[in-house]
């Protein structure tokens, strides 16, 4: 299984699907008693806690908010980091964006901002890339008093052994034990406001490393805030009223709960499969010609592997649909998505570690890089293996 994205999805404001989901920092965050308030132009709002002084968020952009698309994916802006600096009775804003359809092209500092305490700017620089600006503002958080959250599962494997919650904005801290014989690879964890959903979270393993050995626990923070309200005396959260345990996905490929989750990630393991099989016999083709080479046979392999497609047959994504027929439309065409992200992620993750090769420094002799090809391919063996 490909690594995966750190993410939380703003279900209320800005509700799309990320292709990549991952692992969250599991550190209880230390509210500082201000956040981030984002508002769209519509003027929706949501917030990102400052845990110090010096602080990034991010957001994904939803479809929504991005008014003409770049020519190339490679130049798509996918998602904003706001980075803050707490300077006096002031806050420098820094505004960047993230390139790329799976978030790996680069990050390009677009704006920095000086205001006080609630002052809203407008990122009207946002129109270069073909995004709709959005309103800025750092305010405080008017914290409260958590009550107990309701739990709610959809499992039978997973057990909720604990929840700890404090003050709101405070994330809670939820604690799971596994009890089936098998191996954890991911779950999805979801906040309510009665019955709408706030947050969706995916802590998810890897191939190499399940997320929950048998018998084992796992601890996770969510978000407990969900909707607020932005008053002129800052920001009021509201606490979500219940965490569900919707999914847990082993790593054999059975689930229990909700079919999405487990959709999805035998989606990217598909496509992972398709470019780990065309990786290792591009090894080996240079493994094979590096006797006697005149030419260094990495340049010749980072170009063929980025050449590399990254589109899965028809009948891949046919036959997940066909498997997970319970789906509604948006989600089945959604897989497409996944399919493509592990195509990409094996193909990605090669490249990053023949660059990291190159940079070694080491006269690059036909000995040394027959050892390298040979590791990686060892590598990308267990890693095919293990899907």
């Amino acid at each position: 299984m490909a690594h995966m994205r750190v993410a939380s999805m703003l279900i209320a404001l800005f509700a799309i699907t990320p292709p990549i989901i991952a692992f969250q920092n599991r550190e209880t965050v230390p509210v500082s008693g201000f956040a981030i308030q984002i508002t769209n132009q519509r003027g929706q709002s949501f917030h990102l806690l400052l845990a110090k002084p010096k602080n990034q968020g991010s957001f994904t952009l939803p479809p929504g908010e991005i008014v003409k698309r770049a020519d190339k994916d490679s130049e798509q802006v996918s998602e904003v980091y706001i980075t803050t600096y707490s300077e006096g009775n002031t806050w420098k804003v820094k505004v960047s964006v993230v390139k790329g359809e799976f978030y790996d092209k680069g990050q390009l500092d677009v704006a920095t901002y000086l205001v006080r305490e609630g002052e809203k700017v407008t990122v009207k620089e946002m129109e270069q890339f073909g995004v709709r600006p959005f309103d800025v503002a750092v305010v405080r958080v008017n914290d409260a008093a958590a009550f107990q959250p309701e739990v709610r599962n959809r499992t039978e494997s997973i057990v909720v052994t604990k929840v700890e919650a404090t003050v709101i904005p405070t994330p809670y801290r939820i604690s799971l034990r596994n009890l089936s014989p098998k191996s954890v690879l991911a779950l999805e964890l979801n906040t309510y406001s009665g019955e709408q959903m706030l947050f969706l979270k995916w802590p998810q393993g890897t191939w190499e490393h399940p997320l929950i050995e048998p018998g084992g626990t796992h601890v996770e923070d969510l978000w407990s805030a969900g909707r607020g309200q932005a008053t002129s005396y800052g920001y009021v959260p509201e606490q979500s009223t219940s965490i569900e345990v919707s999914t847990v996905v082993f790593t054999d490929g059975t689930y229990e709960g909700k079919p999405y989750l487990a959709a999805v990630t035998k989606a990217q393991a598909a496509g992972s499969k398709t470019q780990l099989r065309r990786v290792l016999q591009l090894l080996q083709s240079v493994k094979e010609s590096t006797a006697g080479f005149d030419e260094n046979p990495l340049t010749g392999l980072k170009k063929a592997v980025s050449l590399l497609s990254e589109d899965f047959e028809p009948n891949q994504l046919k036959e997940l649909q066909a498997e997970f027929s319970t789906l509604d439309e948006v989600s089945c065409k959604n897989l497409a998505n996944f399919l493509r992200a592990g195509l990409h992620s094996v193909k990605a993750m090669l490249l990053k570690e023949i660059e990291t090769f190159e940079k070694k420094g080491q006269p690059q002799s036909s000995v040394l890089i027959n050892e390298w090809i040979s590791k990686t391919q060892e590598q990308y063996e267990r890693w095919l293996s293990g899907l």
